[in-house]
């Protein structure tokens, strides 16, 4: 059994005491031993104030009745995901590179208070465990391990996602503009581009994002096309005659020419299932949690499950973590 929570808790307090102002004392607890100090029955001392020690389990007390259990989920999921599965090299290299290029962009932003900045940001987010580059790299890859999770709960779970594909019907969609102040009557110039347009998508093994990226007149021929993800909502944004034309043809297939006030176009569909997506590199994942927030607290119930994680003997702290999670509405 895996018992997280008493060891913790108080990163979530420094992470409370940054956003109040008392950065000085909130990174100054980082490179103390919380433990070199204790009182006569052994308690640990997190501080001192005014000549008065305060021990974890009064800070947690205190900290807990006033700001519930919000200063503690933070550190509680970081613990969570940080021994839910091994780290495979893909993940550490990924960790290492997204270090790297945060400290020099950091560096850039701060001079020599980088490291400082460094070290708020990582209380802030939870994580007091280490500072520096190795912190966030710790960090980082600790959130690497828990997308992995994530996308490999929601692909083993249709059920989790199905409401969001079928009442927004997400996908990926690229298209050619062909400019024409009037459709029925051309100019030779627009015809003519036209006519090389239709021509280049009908030769064999042509590929739609390059065609576009030749002969379209809109300003996405730069992304070959791609106007990027649409719904049942954001679509309202194009006129009437390309609102009807998106889903009328499945992945990998394009519309006919059709006509709008701007001229011809001919849609191609990218990618609408999660399959598609992936493969794109598109992250629909991110897509879906924003739809439903509680499919997240769902993965994370998961994991304290499988890893028997335990909140020490606070049963009422306990009862309001469960109730966090399992919650029928997202917080």
């Amino acid at each position: 059994m895996k018992d997280i929570m008493k060891k913790y808790w108080f990163v979530g307090v420094v992470g409370v005491f940054l956003f109040a102002g008392l950065i000085f004392m909130a990174t100054d607890s980082l490179k103390t031993d919380v433990k070199a100090k204790q009182t006569e029955d052994g308690k640990d001392v997190v501080f001192s104030y005014d000549g008065k020690d305060y021990t974890a389990d009064q800070m947690f007390d205190e900290v807990y009745e006033t700001l519930d259990i919000g200063a503690i989920i933070p550190v509680l999921e970081l613990e969570v995901y940080r021994d839910a599965m091994p780290v495979s090299k893909a993940i550490e290299t990924d960790a290492k590179t997204k270090t790297l290029n945060i400290i020099n962009s950091l560096k850039q932003e701060y001079g020599e208070q980088w490291e400082f900045s460094l070290d708020r940001l990582l209380i802030q987010s939870g994580y007091i465990t280490k500072t520096g580059a190795a912190g966030l790299q710790d960090y980082l890859t600790i959130m690497e391990v828990r997308q992995v999770i994530e996308k490999e709960y929601v692909k083993a779970n249709p059920q989790s996602y199905k409401a969001y594909m079928e009442e927004s019907k997400p996908r990926l969609i690229s298209h050619i503009l062909i400019k024409m102040a009037d459709t029925d009557n051309p100019t030779a110039e627009e015809q003519e581009k036209f006519d090389k347009a239709k021509a280049a998508l009908n030769e064999s093994g042509s590929v739609f994002s390059t065609v576009a990226a030749a002969h379209s007149d809109d300003g996405s021929a730069q992304n070959g096309g791609s106007l990027g993800l649409v719904t049942t909502e954001s679509m309202k944004q194009y006129v009437q005659q390309f609102q009807d034309q998106i889903y009328a043809v499945d992945k990998n297939q394009k519309t006919e020419w059709f006509t709008t006030e701007y001229g011809y176009h001919i849609i191609h569909v990218d990618a609408s299932d999660i399959e598609s997506f992936e493969k794109l590199n598109f992250d629909i994942f991110q897509t879906i949690f924003e739809a439903n927030p509680k499919i997240l607290l769902d993965i994370t119930w998961d994991q304290i499950e499988k890893q028997n994680i335990s909140f020490g003997k606070d049963e009422k702290l306990n009862q309001a973590i469960k109730e966090h999670y399992t919650a029928k509405e997202a917080n």
